[in-house]
Order: structure tokens, then sequence, then C-alpha cells
């Protein structure tokens, strides 16, 4: 049976294939697949996010979140920014101190938010590690749902076109300014 090794690549998909191709008559053509997906994200701050909702969350009380940060290397320092990434959300505090972080080690800081209506909410983390004067950063999101978020009909709604294709309809406000 006479095979050659056959190579493709798809550098757009970051794909490699490896196999075999046998000539005709020489019988079932043995088939060796590799695949490779080459790594096509940039490069992220070595820190990682844990988080836990201290109870229900319900309109109009405090809720506490805990995040655990760990970083995965020394660093000279390490700095945790909060922000609610829209209106739902009402930062309270945020209590924590700043680290001398060691690799492998876990940091907490607790966050108060009050919710000011049902909905899907977002809290913005960002963790910042300073390694020999160099700042690398990375962003989370905490999720916070809030009472029956379903039918909370200002956020978004699902309709569809005449071909019954689904659309979102999002919520606009316009806004004017006069020079």
């Amino acid at each position: 049976m006479t095979c050659m090794r056959r190579t493709v690549v798809g550098a757009a998909a970051g794909l490699l294939v490896v196999g075999l191709q046998c000539a005709a008559g020489a019988g079932p053509a043995p088939l060796v697949v590799a695949e490779q997906r080459a790594h096509t994200a940039k490069p992220s701050a070595p820190i990682d996010l844990r988080h836990a909702l201290q109870g229900e969350p319900t309109v109009g009380r405090p809720l506490t979140i805990e995040l655990e940060v760990t970083s995965r290397v020394a660093a000279d320092d390490l700095r945790i920014e909060v922000a609610p990434n829209d209106d739902g959300l009402a930062l309270v505090s945020v209590t924590g101190p700043q680290f001398d972080a060691s690799a492998g080690s876990r940091y907490t800081r607790r966050v108060v938010v009050v919710p000011r209506d049902d909905g899907h909410y977002y809290l913005t983390v960002i963790a910042t590690l300073v390694r020999n004067g160099v700042p690398q950063s990375r962003a989370f999101s905490v999720p916070v749902r809030v009472g029956d978020a379903a039918s909370a009909g200002a956020h978004a709604r699902v309709e569809s076109d005449a071909s019954g294709r689904p659309l979102i309809s999002l919520p606009a406000v316009e806004t004017t300014t006069t020079p």
C-alpha cells in the first residue's frame, strides 16, 4: 500500500489536520487526524476571580457580594476596582485593602450594593497586578439577578419580524442638547 502524508493548515481558523492519503486501489485509506487550535486571544493578567452572593438579591435591600481574587504570580501590588455597569445596582461600599500579592494566595473583598429594580445586572470588577512597575489588568463581570427578571420588561423584549425571525427590542432614551 502506497500512502503519502498530507498536511492541511488553516491559518485563519488556527487548524492543523494531518492525514495519510493512499493511492487509488490500495485499500481503505487510514486517516490520522490531529486538531490543534491556535490561541488567538490576547494574553490577560494572571488573575482569577470567584464570587458569592450573600443572600437573595431583593429590590431596595443591601446585598453583600464576596469577591475572592487569586494571583497566579507574585506581584508588588494588587488593586481591585468595583463599579456597577448600569443604574440597576447602587454601590454602597467596598471593603478591603490593597495587597502585596503572593503567587497562589487568595485575597477577599466585600462589596455591598443595593438593587434598584428587578432585572439582570452586572458588577464590573477590574483587578490590576503591578509587577516590576508594569501594571497588568483583567476585567470580570459578576452577574446579579434581582427578583423576577423575566418580567422586568424595561430591559429587553423578544418580538418577531414579518418572516418569523426573532428580534430583541431594547429600550432607548432620546435626549437633546441645545447649543
